[in-house]
């Protein structure tokens, strides 16, 4: 009995330890959403009026051809629409909200499949991967709605149910409804690199049927919204095309990505750029190499014909990305390490993600990442719209 007391001692504070690990993981993880928004200088659209008028007009039959992509993400505007009395502060605070809701989403879906001591970790990955400065820097556009589609879409693939071949196809139908372009090329991106990787996938995540079951869902859903289309008189290919179609435009973003291609490069992956390399390196066959190294490359060359070459490689790259984040903080080779793993969150930590984009007719543009101004501006404009 006399040794009873002192092995209760010690397992009170193993307990007492692990649980002060916890609340410390718990409290770098808010820090890290704090950190992630503010360094960037979060930012509304520039005409918030104008944006929330649009969505309460839609589908906005009146667009010219250069607007009419405003039509193509429909989720934001018809929630707004439900809403009584919406005007540009429930519009404002309608997207803050979808913004959290989306950076939360993609940040679970790691945290849940990552090894046993690493799914903090991995959520503060994602927090401060380039995805959250990407939403940030521009409150109010429709991206946040496309990524709760994209984090449902992870949960999905990876639910372990018989049915989750029919749920890959049910979230597919609303990403096809929400941004048909990014997400079906975000899809296609996950289904190859998930080839590539399926040698390194934990056991959570081994044998899961393929992403590629997300396709016909996304296909669906751009059948349903250019059928709600027509029946409102709108020609279902205006919208995303005529950019494309614009030699000027294509030729003003393919400058542009050459022009900065340092700065496109790692505003790609960002801080993260280190889990990208070890996720590669840890692919054991060349082959395997190659479908990863295709992965990323199509995202890529679609972002660089794009005015918005970042934020299109994010978004695109975005479920991959996750893949890789629970694959490399799996990996008992590298969890063997500690240091190389506090070095891959350190990293993410101290890289500031930039963003390249277009402005039509003014050439490129890194966003502005004077943080402290914006973030004042940002709290005036806040309290002008709630209080004013």
């Amino acid at each position: 009995m006399t040794s009873a007391g002192p092995a209760t001692t010690v397992a009170e504070v193993r307990r007492g330890q692990v649980n002060r690990a916890a609340l410390l993981g718990m409290l770098a993880l808010v820090v890290a959403v704090i950190w992630a928004v503010t360094r960037v200088g979060p930012q509304t659209t520039s005409d918030l009026a104008a944006d929330s008028a649009r969505a309460l007009d839609w589908p906005n039959p009146g667009l010219d051809g250069l607007q009419a992509y405003n039509r193509t993400s429909p989720v934001g505007p018809l929630l707004l629409r439900l809403i009584p009395g919406a005007d540009e502060t429930t519009y404002f605070v309608l997207h803050l909200v979808a913004a959290f809701i989306a950076v939360g989403l993609i940040a679970a879906w790691p945290a849940f499949l990552a090894a046993p001591g690493q799914r903090l970790r991995a959520a503060r990955l994602m927090i401060l991967g380039p995805v959250t400065a990407s939403v940030f820097i521009s409150i109010g556009n429709y991206d946040p709605f496309t990524l709760i589609g994209l984090g449902l879409f992870l949960f999905a693939w990876s639910s372990g149910k018989s049915y989750s071949r029919f749920l890959m196809v049910a979230t597919g139908v609303y990403l096809g409804f929400q941004h048909f372009e990014q997400t079906l090329f975000a899809v296609i991106a996950m289904s190859i690199g998930v080839l590539a990787l399926r040698s390194r996938l934990p056991e959570s995540l081994a044998g899961k049927p393929t992403p590629a079951w997300g396709i016909p869902g996304v296909l669906l859903g751009k059948v349903i919204l250019s059928l709600v289309f027509v029946l409102q008189g709108i020609d279902p290919l205006e919208g995303r095309g005529a950019y494309i179609a614009d030699e000027g435009l294509l030729r003003e973003a393919l400058v542009a990505s050459v022009n900065h291609f340092p700065v496109l490069l790692m505003s790609l992956f960002a801080g993260l750029w280190v889990v990208a390399g070890l996720a590669f390196f840890r692919v054991p066959d060349f082959r395997s190499r190659l479908l990863l190294l295709a992965s990323a490359a199509i995202p890529f060359v679609v972002a660089v014909s794009t005015l918005a070459q970042t934020r299109v490689f994010i978004m695109a790259m975005l479920p991959l990305v996750a893949v890789m984040v629970v694959v490399v903080l799996s990996d008992q080779k590298l969890l063997a390490i500690p240091a190389v793993l506090f070095t891959v969150e350190l990293l993410a930590w101290v890289s500031v993600p930039q963003n390249l984009y277009v402005s039509p007719g003014n050439g490129a543009r890194i966003m502005d990442t004077n943080a402290l101004d914006y973030v004042i501006m940002l709290g005036s404009r806040v309290g002008s719209l709630l209080f004013g």
